[in-house]
């Protein structure tokens, strides 16, 4: 589990050279100005080192 500054992650992937790091986007639509002037960094992209690797996948055609 990793803590992330937004509340609605929406995906994730491993990247970098060595896919050792991890890449989180989050959400920013539907959320207030209220919400969104509390917390700024909805809307964001995230790189973590976690510790862990991925995998290389296989590419179409």
């Amino acid at each position: 589990m990793v803590e992330l500054p937004c509340s609605w992650p929406t995906s994730c992937v491993f990247g970098g050279a060595d896919l050792d790091t991890l890449f989180v986007t989050s959400a920013r639509f539907t959320m207030t100005t209220e919400h969104l002037d509390a917390h700024p960094h909805e809307g964001g992209l995230f790189a973590l080192r976690t510790g862990e690797r991925g995998q290389s996948s296989n590419r179409f055609g």
